[in-house]
């Protein structure tokens, strides 16, 4: 299989993953076991791994849970050092906005991240402890995810690695599980292997780490029996080239492009246009004044810096009031101050104009999620037929 095969097969499988959770939040994790849900959802939960820290109170250990899923099964809570956590997933996004809907919050905020891609994210040597758990084993080239476990972990830390015995076989290779990870095997040893490949990991790695292999152990609650690796790193290791990144976004790029064909061949696309240019005309016709006095604010933030967004900054830039642009990716403009949605702190004054043209409702949500006051979002078609909502 090539990459950009699994890709796709990744793509596919992301909204059974998302629905999954979805369910999980919005009835009390239904779909798993009523204790586990519990102990994820819980801000004081212990961290699971308290042997693997320093006993010294005082002493800051960074640790990174790449693949966590949207709660991390980690806890947080130790009395033996000072720890500070970054959950790291694919779908934090959408993780984050599901947590916010449902009144989540366990303490952990997740934020997006590949590990086929941490270098491109992560300066090396940042963090003392890097983990995954029951997520390596989904990576297309799980053996190129711990050279890049090596690029995140200081020299002198570790990568800790906790799964159930040969995933793949368990699951006749059903979706992302295309890689076994053993430690029941003739080697003695730590092995990634499928099909066509066997990878010794513990003899690959052998002049860089030391390992320490701990299979069968189970959760406290019995719920999972897994095999855990210490990895203690003992010198640099050089992430080989590989193209992921490049491949990873043109197939993504392929996938948006013919969901955005198939909204257009059912007429959305149509409409879409259609209402763009009637909004464009009724913004034109508008005074600077009397736009400006439709905002029941001194400071407007206007989301999405396209056609509209740029006119509606021209018209309130000199008005008086304060304006900001947020947009997916940060564009510059002449007087504009732009921010990604992440980067911009909202208040509760801010009164925030949605300017494009698809998913209100999802883009609402995301607002919310990073801080928005909800009241106070309000989409340029409203602005522009202005009844008085005051």
């Amino acid at each position: 299989m090539e990459y950009k095969e699994y890709v796709h097969l990744w793509l596919d499988g992301i909204y059974d993953e998302i629905a999954f959770w979805k369910n999980c939040m919005e009835t009390g994790g239904a779909a798993i076991s009523k204790s586990r849900w519990k102990k994820q959802l819980d801000k004081n939960r212990r961290f699971s791994l308290e042997e693997e820290l320093p006993d010294n109170p005082e002493k800051v250990i960074r640790f990174a849970d790449i693949g966590s899923g949207p709660l991390s099964r980690c806890g947080r809570i130790t009395d033996k050092c000072k720890l500070e956590i970054t959950c790291i997933d694919p779908l934090a996004d959408v993780y984050e906005i599901l947590k916010k809907e449902n009144g989540i919050d366990n303490g952990n905020q997740i934020q997006r991240g590949f590990v086929e891609l941490l270098d491109q994210q992560f300066d090396r040597d940042i963090f003392d402890i890097v983990h995954m758990s029951n997520s390596l084993d989904h990576c297309f080239d799980p053996v190129y995810g711990i050279y890049q476990l090596f690029h995140i972990c200081k020299t002198g830390g570790k990568i800790i690695l906790r799964h159930a015995e040969n995933e793949a076989c368990n699951g006749n290779y059903g979706g992302l599980h295309q890689w076994n990870l053993s430690l029941h095997n003739e080697e003695n040893s730590f092995m990634i292997w499928n099909k066509e490949y066997r990878y010794d990991i513990c003899r690959i790695f052998a002049d860089y780490a030391d390992f320490e292999l701990y299979p069968d152990i189970i959760e406290k609650d019995g719920v999972w029996k897994y095999n855990k690796v210490v990895i203690k790193k003992r010198k640099e290791v050089a992430v080989p080239q590989r193209d992921y990144f490049h491949i990873l976004f043109q197939e993504m790029y392929d996938v948006y492009m013919k969901t955005m064909w198939d909204l257009t061949k059912g007429g959305m696309g149509n409409r879409i246009c259609r209402h763009r240019e009637e909004l464009c005309r009724k913004i034109s016709d508008i005074s600077t004044e009397t736009l400006a006095g439709r905002i029941p604010s001194d400071q407007a933030v206007i989301y999405g810096f396209g056609k509209i967004g740029k006119m509606l900054f021209e018209k309130l830039k000199n008005s008086g009031l304060s304006v900001d642009i947020i947009d997916r990716s940060v564009t510059s403009y002449e007087g504009a101050r732009c921010f990604k949605i992440d980067e911009y702190g909202f208040n509760k004054n801010s009164y925030i104009i949605i300017s494009v043209n698809y998913d209100e409702e999802l883009i609402r949500r995301e607002l919310t999620a990073h801080g928005a006051v909800n009241e106070r979002i309000i989409n340029v078609s409203e602005l522009a037929e202005y009844t008085d909502w005051n």
